[in-house]
């Protein structure tokens, strides 16, 4: 599994992010509590509803959701949402495409991930205001740029990205 989330050409933080959200290492609230550092309250920052943990945060919060299901209409596609990071992963990179662009989706994934975290530590530490359409927009930013600098023969445009990204990921495999 490891193997293949490495081998996407994303940024190393990404990367760092992805690795440390399939490890169960990001220092979520739930996980701070079983180390014994006491916290305010337990509740995810983004809903205010549910304990904070990876899979919360990452794919099972009503705002991360939210997410996930603006990018799959960006996409064209319908697709479950697993719990788990992993399981994430795989479903959502293995959506209608193979090789490159699977890399291209896991750059995809592994950017929401990491702005979803940044985003949380936004709320948490800046007391920053919750926003899921923000998240994604940077999302698309993030990962149009990162796909220029790291694949040859990448010829669409920013605006094409964001229309179709899938025709952009098609027409660069």
């Amino acid at each position: 599994m490891f193997h293949k989330m490495w081998k996407m050409k994303s940024t190393p933080s990404s990367l760092i992010y992805g690795w440390r959200a399939f490890q169960d290492r990001l220092p979520t609230k739930d996980r701070l509590s079983r180390v014994g550092i006491r916290l305010q309250n337990s509740l995810c920052c983004l809903c205010n509803s549910n304990e904070e943990s990876v899979e919360h945060l990452l794919v099972a919060c009503n705002v991360s959701s939210l997410i996930w299901n603006i990018c799959d209409k960006w996409f064209g596609i319908q697709t479950v949402h697993h719990c788990t990071p992993i399981e994430h992963f795989l479903g959502f990179c293995h959506t209608g495409v193979v090789g490159k662009g699977f890399r291209m989706r896991g750059i995809v994934w592994l950017t929401i991930i990491s702005l979803v975290w940044k985003h949380r530590n936004e709320i948490i530490f800046r007391n920053g205001v919750c926003d899921a359409v923000e998240v994604f927009a940077f999302t698309q930013v993030k990962t149009w740029a990162i796909i220029k600098a790291k694949f040859d023969k990448v010829v669409f445009s920013f605006s094409e990205w964001c229309i179709d990204p899938l025709s952009c990921i098609k027409m660069s495999s």
